[in-house]
C-alpha cells in the first residue's frame, strides 16, 4: 500500500512540474518534463520500471475513464457540426492506414524484432488503445504505449510550429490534425488552444483509434 501511494504522488508530482515548466513559457509539453523527472527519479531511488508499473495501477487504470471522458466535448461538436463528419471519418481512415503502415516500414526498416513490428501496428492509437491491442497481435503493451507517446511527445512539439509556418489558423482543422497525429497529448495542447480544437483533437483521435482496431482486427 506504501508502494502505491509513494509511486502515484511521485507520478503526480512529476507532472505538475512539468506543467508549471509548460506555463512558464518553455514550450515543453508537460508529459516530456514529467517522463524525464520520474525515470530520473526511479534511477536515483534504484527501482525498475516493472516495479513501478506494478505499484502504480491506479493511475494507469484512470487512462481508460479519461479517455471515455472525452465523449463530452465530441458529444457538444457533433451536435453542432454533424454535417462535417463524412470528411472527417474519410480523413481518420486515411490517417490510420497511412501512420500505421509508416510506422511498420520504418520498424521493417531498422528492426528484426517481431514484437517490435507487431507492435507498431497500433501507433495511431492513443495509449489505452494500443495498450489493448497490441497483446492481441504479438506485441507488447508498454513498448506500443510508449511508442504512441514517442510520437505524441513529437507530433506535439512540431505541430504547433508547422501550422504558424504554413499559416493555417482554422482551429477545427488544428484540432483534427493533432488528434489523429500526436493522439492524447495532441488532444491535450488542443483543449489548451479552445474547446473547439480540443472536440476536433478528440474526435480525430477517437475515430482514428477505432478505425485501426477495426483494420487490425480483419487484417492482421
Amino acid at each position: 500500500m506504501t508502494n502505491i501511494i509513494l509511486f502515484c504522488l511521485l507520478t503526480i508530482v512529476a507532472y505538475y512540474i512539468g506543467l508549471y515548466v509548460n506555463r512558464r513559457g518553455f514550450g515543453v509539453p508537460p508529459f516530456v518534463t514529467g517522463c524525464f523527472l520520474l525515470l530520473l527519479a526511479l534511477y536515483c531511488l534504484s527501482i525498475d520500471y516493472a516495479t513501478y508499473r506494478e505499484s502504480a495501477w491506479p493511475i494507469i487504470a484512470l487512462l481508460t475513464p479519461a479517455l471515455v471522458c472525452t465523449a463530452i466535448p465530441l458529444s457538444q461538436m457533433l451536435s453542432r457540426e454533424a454535417n462535417k463528419l463524412p470528411h472527417v471519418l474519410s480523413l481518420c481512415l486515411v490517417g490510420a492506414i497511412l501512420s500505421a503502415v509508416v510506422a511498420v516500414a520504418l520498424a521493417y526498416l531498422t528492426t528484426t524484432s517481431d514484437l517490435i513490428i507487431n507492435s507498431s501496428w497500433v501507433k495511431s492509437t492513443s495509449a489505452p488503445f494500443a495498450m489493448l491491442i497490441a497483446p492481441t497481435i504479438e506485441g507488447h503493451a508498454d513498448f506500443a504505449a510508449g511508442l504512441v507517446a514517442a510520437v505524441g511527445v513529437a507530433g506535439g512539439i512540431t505541430g504547433p510550429v508547422l501550422f504558424k509556418h504554413l499559416r493555417l489558423k482554422d482551429q477545427r482543422w488544428q484540432g483534427l490534425i493533432l488528434g489523429i497525429t500526436a493522439h492524447g497529448i495532441g488532444m491535450g495542447i488542443a483543449f489548451r488552444r479552445s474547446a473547439t480544437c480540443g472536440a476536433y483533437a478528440t474526435l480525430g483521435m477517437s475515430i482514428t483509434g477505432v478505425f485501426t482496431a477495426f483494420l487490425i482486427s480483419i487484417f492482421l
